[in-house]
């Protein structure tokens, strides 16, 4: 099946009306070698955080290609 490489990087903006915002980029490689890249922007999706491990799920599977239909309780 081979192997899925996950890169995060965890960072932080800043606004000057709202402060700081988190910034997230997650670098992934599919075992084929291709890759997809997603910049999520806690400023931009009005304060969701990707780092929520339920979300943060639910983003690396989509960016595979998968369907994900996520409840959190």
């Amino acid at each position: 099946m081979g192997t899925i490489r996950i890169d995060w990087t965890d960072g932080e903006g800043h606004c000057d009306e709202c402060g700081p915002y988190e910034v997230v980029t997650v670098g992934i490689t599919k075992p084929d070698g291709s890759a997809v890249e997603l910049r999520y922007s806690g400023h931009e999706a009005g304060g969701d955080r990707l780092s929520d491990p339920a979300t943060a799920v639910a983003a690396v599977l989509r960016a595979l290609g998968y369907e994900v239909e996520l409840t959190v309780r």
